[in-house]
């Protein structure tokens, strides 16, 4: 049972972390650079933070999408929940951004 956890886990951590470095590198200078460029890490990024958010965003994962749907036996599970959590996840990030920040775009 519990490497059925495990596996999970890691499988969706590698998932993420591809998604994840597509993203970043598709919008870093189309998104972060012009809304924040002013403000961003010169260094690239911290790598302590940056683990520390996988680690528990992965957990987050497992615990309201892939454990679901490990449970249930339906990978839908897993799309519909994790559709979900990613939605209110990056909803609350944007419009926190969009109404603290002076320059931020929807």
């Amino acid at each position: 049972m519990i490497a059925k956890y495990l596996i999970g886990y890691i499988a969706t951590g590698i998932s993420f972390a591809l998604i994840d470095s597509v993203w970043l590198r598709t919008m870093y200078g189309r998104l972060y650079q012009p809304e924040i460029g002013d403000i961003l890490y010169k260094g690239g990024f911290r790598m302590g933070p940056a683990i520390a958010f996988y680690l528990l965003y992965i957990l987050g994962m497992m615990i309201f999408a892939v454990g679901p749907a490990l449970h249930s036996g339906k990978w839908q599970t897993a799309l519909v929940w994790g559709a979900l959590l990613g939605f209110f996840c990056y909803m609350t990030y944007d419009l926190t951004s969009y109404a603290v920040l002076k320059t931020w775009s929807l």
